[in-house]
């Protein structure tokens, strides 16, 4: 292989790699939108769970560093304990009435 080969082949690499990881980025970032969309709407609703907060400033500071893959772990983390809170807050608005006396 000659050397012209060789650098060709690693400007290559280097442009895929940049944009594999921009991408991964993009998708870090609309996932931390979409995780942060579902906590401001169960916190409205005053079930907001304090993991959630925790993934998500965990996430916005991986993005902000470039560690986008594992920003994303903690975007989906997040999204989820806000989903989780989301049904226990639509549990709750019927549930309590079968713990009141009669």
């Amino acid at each position: 292989m000659t050397p012209k080969f060789m650098g060709m082949a690693a400007l290559s690499l280097a442009l895929f790699s940049g944009s594999v990881l921009a991408d991964d980025c993009t998708e870090a970032s609309a996932l931390i939108q979409k995780a942060q969309d579902a906590y401001n709407a169960v916190d409205a609703r005053g079930f907001a769970w304090v993991p959630t907060e925790t993934y998500l400033a965990e996430a916005k500071a991986e993005h902000a560093s470039g560690a986008c893959e594992q920003a994303m772990v903690h975007a989906q983390r997040a999204l989820d304990t806000a989903k989780a809170a989301m049904a226990q807050a639509e549990n709750e608005a019927t549930a309590w009435q079968s713990r009141v006396l009669k």
